[in-house]
């Protein structure tokens, strides 16, 4: 900085307006002086041939007058000579202490355009900044959005888990139902079994003929009331095993259909999330991109302001200085040599600046490139992630926070897979167990039509010894219409014959 000051004041010194001045007045007199020179040699030639004419005698009388104009001529080309060597010293003395003021310029331009680059970028690393927060105000937005899903996605877990508890505890009530019904079809078949077994052992312990037609009447109608009641057992039991397939059938279907629509929601979630976390990554190194960016500014502008310090220190203009009073002195001594070009020889003294200029037009070239190349890169990403973030928000409100529900529908499915296997199982046992139950009961039907024939039989035998049946009858006629009676009061028509069995026995 010194050495501009000095550079400054020693221009000041110079005063160029009056110096300015004072050229202007001696190149007009100096031009007007050869201009009279010109005239006065024109016409001192002219007296020379005519004195060159002359006779001798007359060239004696004439000699002292054309010496005079010889001389005069002399006196003025002196004083002209004088004139313009005190104009040349003004000058010399003027500019002896003067500077070379084109380093000094270039440096100051140079800095100029720095200065102007170095106010761009650092107005394009703020904006660079303000889209980093926004980005980062983006990010977190995403996150929040995360977690968000993740909470809806627990409730969806929630919401689910009392589904399949709901359900579970509907299938268990409709099971012990189920059981409970079947059972009451066992216990009931196993009564047709005591009772036909009872009415077999009294058909071949009292088979004789003298029965009476009144009992025998009775246990008809006791045998049909067992007919209609095993056939409505087995009504029962086929209208049970219908409603439980259609029901499991209808059950199955619902869960395969909720299945398939969480699978659905599950991929298009998955994918979402795949995305965004492209995007996501996109994002970060479109990040890394600009602070990669911003460091490579930042040391650009530290280079800038070593260099721009290096041409301030006072050693380098201390140089410049010395090689222009070099020059100078080379320029006195040899004027012959002093018609090259001012540019030419600034060229000459100063290569490393020049080089340096060169090099630090290429590295701005490169920085303006590189910097046009990322903000093109960084508004294609900003218009992909616009258009991402739309979809998203779309697609968000379509599926409901669907978002990361793969493991928990996965695993939902898995246990409505092992729950409907076990229904199945269920379903098949309890089929197996109808089909049991079918066959008993053609089994029992079987004997009761057996015992009707014989009851035929007896009936036949009968009312062909109807006189002597009543001497001969183990039981009379009042215990049958009261086993009648019984019968047809109770729920169990077979108890109050196993109970006038046991009497017996």
């Amino acid at each position: 900085m010194q050495d501009f000051s000095t550079a400054l004041q020693a221009w000041k010194e110079v005063h160029l307006d009056t110096f300015h001045e004072t050229i202007i007045d001696a190149a007009d007199h100096i031009g007007q002086a050869h201009e009279r020179s010109i005239v006065a040699r024109q016409h001192l030639a002219e007296r020379t041939r005519e004195f060159k004419r002359q006779p001798a005698d007359v060239q004696l009388q004439d000699i002292r007058a054309l010496l005079k104009q010889y001389q005069a001529e002399i006196d003025a080309l002196t004083s002209r000579a004088k004139q313009s060597e005190a104009a040349v010293l003004d000058v010399q003395k003027r500019f002896k202490s003067v500077p070379d003021p084109y380093p000094i310029l270039e440096a100051l331009v140079d800095a100029t355009i720095h200065e102007q680059d170095l106010s761009q970028m650092r107005a394009h690393i703020v904006q660079l900044q303000l889209e980093c927060s926004e980005w980062e105000q983006r990010c977190m937005t995403a996150e929040e959005r995360l977690r968000l899903s993740s909470e809806d996605e627990a409730k969806s877990t929630q919401l689910v888990d009392e589904a399949i508890a709901s359900t579970t505890q509907r299938f268990q009530r409709q099971q012990e139902r189920l059981e409970h019904e079947l059972k009451a079809a066992h216990a009931h078949i196993r009564e047709l079994r005591e009772s036909h077994e009872f009415m077999t052992s009294r058909l071949g312990l009292y088979g004789d003929p003298s029965l009476d037609q009144s009992q025998v009447d009775a246990w008809m109608h006791d045998i049909e009331r067992a007919k209609e009641r095993a056939s409505k057992a087995e009504a029962q039991v086929v209208h049970m095993h219908t409603t439980l397939q259609r029901q499991h059938e209808s059950q199955a279907k619902d869960m395969q259909d909720r299945i398939a629509v969480l699978e659905s929601q599950l991929t298009e979630s998955h994918r979402e999330r795949t995305l965004l976390e492209q995007e996501q990554a996109k994002v970060e190194t479109l990040r890394a991109a600009m602070l990669q960016q911003q460091d490579t500014y930042a040391s650009a502008a530290k280079a800038w302001e070593q260099e721009r310090a290096a041409l301030q220190r006072p050693s380098d203009h201390g140089d410049m200085q010395q090689n222009l009073e070099d020059s100078q002195t080379c320029t006195n001594d040899a004027a012959t040599e002093s018609t090259a070009p001012l540019q030419v020889l600034s060229v000459q003294e100063h290569p490393l600046a020049n080089e340096t200029t060169t090099d630090r037009s290429t590295e701005r070239e490169k920085l303006i490139a590189e910097r046009t190349r990322l903000s093109e890169a960084l508004a294609s990403e900003k218009a992909k992630v616009q258009q991402l973030e739309s979809d998203l928000s779309q697609r968000v409100s379509t599926t409901g926070g669907a978002v990361g529900l793969l493991p928990v529908v996965t695993s939902q499915r898995d246990r409505f897979r092992s729950r409907t296997a076990e229904l199945e199982q269920e379903l098949q046992n309890q089929s197996h167990m109808l089909q049991e139950l079918r066959e008993q009961l053609s089994s029992a039907r079987a004997t009761t039509r057996g015992l009707q024939e014989k009851l035929r039989t007896t009936q036949d035998r009968g009312s062909h010894d109807g006189d002597s049946s009543a001497v001969d009858m183990p039981y009379p006629g009042g215990i049958g219409m009261h086993l009648r009676d019984s019968t047809q009061g109770s729920d169990h028509p077979w108890e109050p014959i196993r109970s006038h069995v046991r009497g017996f026995g």
